[in-house]
Parts: structure tokens; C-alpha cells; sequence
């Protein structure tokens, strides 16, 4: 078995990995964007900000790169999100994020999946799985859906106010069952070998 340590934030990839191996870790996951630089495709005005969009690539070796770190896009996307503005700009960054793994060769890129909405999250992976890339994609999926971690009565008062809701029992137990989320992706991605 291979054990690796997840970090939100590196300010120092170098100092971070031989940290992680001191401690026994096979590899680390690291973002691959600053968490905190929130890229503008569409509008706002950041949108024509020049400079790179993350650490250089020269940090490390290609041989450290192939084999030590797991890149993580960035959290703030939302690629299935219901606003348009949200949704382009998400999918252009993360288009971004996964063209840059590719660049660095990393055996894997872990993807967390936020809810039971997906289809156009698992489109844009399937697209990077299925055009030659050779790292794997690896999901994240929360054990419990944020619903199920809210208080019963935190739910009843906050209908309406963002909080999913289903008409029915069924369509609500597939909002908050997060084997279905990953269940939904993997099969429109086609069963995808490295999924």
C-alpha cells in the first residue's frame, strides 16, 4: 500500500515534500493552483491580470514530479453550477488545472465531487481521460453528503434558503447518497480505466 498526506496549502513544495517523506509519506497531494488565485475567464476585473497561474514547474524534478505529487484543482469550481457566468469560468479553470497536470506528468489528479449533480464535471473528465493523458483521475467523495451532516432542525428551517430539496423520498435519499454521486460519474465516464 501506498500512504500519502493531503496539504490545502504549500507555500514551499521543496520544504513540504521532504517533510512528508522525513514522516514515512509516499507522496503528497498539493494544489495545483494557490487556493487563494481565483482565475477570471469571463468577466470581473481579473479576467486580463497578466502572470503565471501558479509555481513554476522548474520547483522540482520531472522524476519528483512523475512519482511524488498528486495535484488538486482548485475548490471553488463549480462546473455543474446553475449560473452561466459561474459555470464557464469554472470549466475553463479546471481545463486549465488538468492541461497543467498533464504538462507536469503526475501520476494522478484528484477531483472532489461537491453534489449529485456531475454531468458536466464527469463530460470535461471523460474528454481529459479519453484524449491520451497518462495520469489517473482520482475522485474524492465525501462519506456523508453536507445535508446528512446538518442538524434535522437546521433542514426544516432552512428550506428555500440553498439547502437541497426533492419533492419525493427518492429523489432526496439520491441528493444525499454520495455513492450515487460517484455511481452517476464513473458511469457516464464509461467504467474509464484510470477513474
Amino acid at each position: 500500500a501506498s500512504c500519502g498526506r493531503d496539504y490545502h496549502c504549500v507555500p514551499d513544495v521543496n520544504n513540504t515534500l521532504e517533510e512528508a517523506c522525513k514522516q514515512g509519506y509516499d507522496f503528497v497531494c498539493v494544489p495545483l493552483v494557490n487556493p487563494r488565485y481565483k482565475r477570471e475567464f469571463i468577466e470581473a476585473p481579473a479576467k486580463n491580470r497578466p502572470g503565471a497561474i501558479t509555481r513554476s514547474d522548474l520547483l522540482l524534478t520531472n522524476q519528483d514530479w512523475s512519482s511524488l505529487i498528486v495535484a488538486k484543482t482548485s475548490p471553488w469550481l463549480q462546473v455543474d453550477s446553475i449560473h452561466e457566468s459561474v459555470r464557464k469560468n469554472s470549466e475553463k479553470a479546471l481545463k486549465q488545472e488538468l492541461n497543467y497536470a498533464s504538462h507536469l506528468s503526475v501520476p494522478a489528479v484528484l477531483v472532489s465531487l461537491h453534489g449529485a449533480q456531475s454531468t458536466n464535471m464527469a463530460r470535461i473528465i471523460n474528454e481529459h481521460v479519453t484524449s491520451g493523458n497518462n495520469h489517473q483521475m482520482w475522485i474524492h467523495v465525501p462519506l456523508q453528503s453536507p445535508q446528512d451532516q446538518c442538524n434535522d432542525l437546521i433542514i426544516e428551517q432552512g428550506q428555500g434558503e440553498g439547502l437541497p430539496t426533492a419533492a419525493d423520498g427518492e429523489n432526496k435519499k439520491n441528493l444525499n447518497d454520495t455513492w450515487t454521486w460517484w455511481n452517476n460519474l464513473r458511469v457516464i465516464c464509461d467504467h474509464h480505466k484510470k477513474l
